[in-house]
This record gives structure tokens, sequence and C-alpha cells, in this order.
């Protein structure tokens, strides 16, 4: 218990030690978890993952050690092991819902849909006002097209205390490219840099959506942003499909001229 108590006052050194010396006197799981810890503290993922496994080995029923040991190897994008010690968290505890929601995750950039989908509901039952779960359905419903369903969990995220900062720009999205509804996607996408001026995504698809208006003089404004702030990004208007006609426009021509 001190061992933990070292590492949240960052005496890592202190904390090692401890957890050391008592594996000295006997091996046990709690001090190969508090190693693990320690190490996924300092950034040594693969030196935590192997105090997680040997805390795994001796208690094999540790979901501490299961929950942490899965976010390191989703980290690491071993994903089938994560989903392994996900579902093993779950196993010991249903209604443990960050379980849930990051088997959801997983399964979601898998591209399966009704994998992700069903985690995402199972964590939505047990607390529907945790952060995220409601993007994460919006996100999901989207990619199936369920746009009414995305629209409703998109905007029941934005009702919770700390709503997570892409969800306007996720719902601008949606608005442009669901509905074809572009002026709420234009209010969206201004709620959102309100929020935060410095997502730049959200500036360069407000000038993407200012072009499809034919809004030259404010889609230059955003790009100009983009070009100041974020040179990678601001590239993409030189091939991007929703700007063929915005690149025969003088506001385009003094755009280039800017960058040479």
């Amino acid at each position: 218990t001190l061992g933990f108590i070292y590492i949240e006052l960052k005496r890592f050194g202190q904390a090692e030690e401890l957890f050391s010396g008592a594996l000295e006197m006997e091996e046990n799981a709690p001090s190969y978890y508090g190693l693990a810890t320690l190490n996924e503290r300092l950034g040594r993922a693969e030196i935590a993952i192997n105090y997680y496994e040997k805390a795994i080995s001796l208690s094999n029923s540790y979901i501490g050690a299961y929950f942490d040991c899965a976010y390191l190897y989703d980290e690491a994008k071993n994903y089938e092991k994560a989903k392994e010690y996900y579902l093993k968290v779950i196993e010991f505890d249903p209604k443990e819902f960050w379980a849930h929601l990051n088997l959801g995750s997983i399964y979601e950039r898998e591209n399966n849909d009704e994998e992700a989908l069903r985690y995402f509901l199972n964590a939505y039952n047990i607390n529907d006002k945790r952060p995220m779960v409601n993007f994460n359905l919006g996100v999901v419903y989207e990619k199936m097209k369920q746009y009414d369903r995305a629209l409703k969990h998109y905007l029941k995220e934005l009702t919770s205390e700390k709503p997570y900062n892409f969800t306007y720009f996720n719902l601008g999205i949606l608005y442009k490219d669901g509905f074809k509804d572009y002026e709420n996607a234009k209010l969206s996408y201004l709620k959102g840099l309100e929020e935060n001026q410095d997502q730049y995504l959200i500036w360069y698809n407000l000038g993407c959506l200012y072009a499809l208006m034919d809004d030259y003089d404010n889609a230059y404004d955003c790009f100009v942003f983009v070009f100041y702030k974020d040179r990678h990004l601001f590239n993409y208007i030189k091939t991007d499909n929703e700007l063929n006609e915005f690149r025969n426009s003088l506001q385009y021509q003094k755009i280039i001229e800017l960058t040479q």
C-alpha cells in the first residue's frame, strides 16, 4: 500500500524498493502489479506488460491487472490480446463500463461495427451519462448510415458535463454528409471552434463547407488560418474532391500565391 502511495507522490525509486523488497520475501501478485503500474507511469510499456502478466499468472482473477494490461496491449496495437483481456474483465465484472467501451472501440477500429455497437450499447446500458459512450455510439451509427440515431447520441454527448471535444466536429460531418444540411453543419463547426479554436480539422472542414456553399471568401479565410497553423493538413486542399470548383477560383489562386 505504501508503494502505491509513493507512486502517486512520484517517489518512484522508493516505490520500486518496496515492491522489490516484498517480492524478495514472497512472490505475490500485488507487488508485480505495483511494479507494472510504476513502469507504466514511467512510459516503459513492455516492462509494464511483463509485470502485469506475472501478476495475472499468480492470480488469474486479478481484474485490475487484466484491465491495465489490456489497455497497454491496445496502445501497442496488439488488439487480439487486448480483446482477450477486456473480455476477462467483463467475465469477472459484467458491469465494468470501461471494459465494454474500450472493447467496442477496438472493434470499431477494426470496422467490425456490429460487435462495436454491441459493446457500446452494453456500456450505455450500464451508464448512459459517462464520457465518450454517446460519442462512440454516434460514430458507429453514422458508419452504419443510421443517421437519426447517430444524431441523437451526438446531441446527448453534448449535454454531458464534459463532452468529448471532437463531438462538434463529427456532428458537423454528419449534418453535411448524412443530412446535406449545410447550415447546421456550419453551426456545429462554429460551436466547436468556440469551444476550442485550435481544432485545425474543424477549420479545414469549415473551409470545405464554405466552398461547397459557394462562400469562397470565408473558405479562403479558413484555409489561410490552416496554412499558418498546420501545413500538412493544408496540403489536402490541392487534392480534396470537395474543392474541385474552389480550385478554379481567384481565392484559391491567392492562397497558392501565399504559399510560394
